[in-house]
This record gives C-alpha cells, sequence and structure tokens, in this order.
C-alpha cells in the first residue's frame, strides 16, 4: 500500500470508528501500530526517544532529556512521523506543529529525516465522527487540515 495523507487518515478512522471514545491515546496508538504494519510499513516505532537540546552562553550544545515520539514509521523509503492526541477539544495547530518541528529537529541529529508529518486527534466527545488530522510535508509547507 501506498502511504499517503488519505490512506493514513482513513487507517485512522476504521480505528476510530471501532474503538470510539473514551480511551487513553495508547490505546488507540497500539491499534494503529497493528494496522500500519498490516497495510504495509516495514517499520513502525512507538514512543521512539528523541534528545531535547540546549546550547548554553557558549555556544556548546548539550543533550538535557529526551522526549517520545509517538509513532514513527517507515515505508517505501520514507519516514512517517504521527502525534497522536486524545482529547475533548480540536487540534491547535500551533502548537502541535511547534511540536512536530522540534521532533524533526531532534530526528535530524539522529540522521532520521521525515517526509511526512501528522497531527491525529482522537477526539473524546464526538462518537460516529472522524479524527481531527493535520498532515505536513518535511518543509511544513504543504498543511490539510482534514477537520
Amino acid at each position: 500500500m501506498k502511504f499517503t495523507p488519505t490512506s493514513v487518515i482513513g487507517i485512522c478512522n476504521r480505528i476510530y470508528k471501532q474503538l470510539g471514545v473514551s480511551h487513553n491515546e495508547c490505546v488507540y496508538q497500539k491499534a494503529l501500530v497493528l494496522e500500519l504494519y498490516n497495510a504495509g510499513a516495514e517499520s513502525v516505532e512507538s514512543e521512539k526517544n528523541v534528545p531535547v537540546f540546549y546550547t548554553d552562553v557558549n555556544g556548546i550544545t548539550h543533550t538535557i532529556g529526551t522526549e517520545r515520539v509517538d509513532i514513527l514509521f517507515r515505508a517505501e523509503g520514507e519516514i512517517h512521523l504521527l502525534e497522536l492526541k486524545a482529547t475533548t477539544t480540536t487540534i491547535r495547530d500551533n502548537i502541535e506543529v511547534q511540536q512536530l518541528k522540534k521532533y524533526q529537529e531532534a530526528l535530524k541529529h539522529m540522521n532520521v529525516a521525515c517526509t511526512h508529518m501528522y497531527v491525529v486527534n482522537f477526539k473524546q466527545n464526538a462518537l460516529n465522527d472522524d479524527v481531527n488530522f493535520f498532515y505536513f510535508d518535511k518543509l511544513f509547507q504543504n498543511c490539510t487540515d482534514y477537520v
């Protein structure tokens, strides 16, 4: 299967329609890992640790901690990053965009170049609705809102 924003949102909506609301993010995450493999992903990592960097006043960069990317998967030579939410509100694109940019920069230090990035909200207040979904290309020039 070719992984496109449309195919990824289709997988997410199928999971959401079956599981419904009132689950923690990790429940949707585990189902998504299974379905990404079923759809042909070559590798799927969940809760991947990425470094947090800080440059001090002397210009020296330090690793001061780690954060976790919800899902990172590889398919057909491309790397996809998914940030998952399970909230009652819609996606706040400014906050999530900054989070994706932070992850993208940290992954670059690990020689991992994401080509596709997604924010998916498995809404917790609207059964039989679709997920909120944003897609970004690697340069953040192509943002598609599937809310």
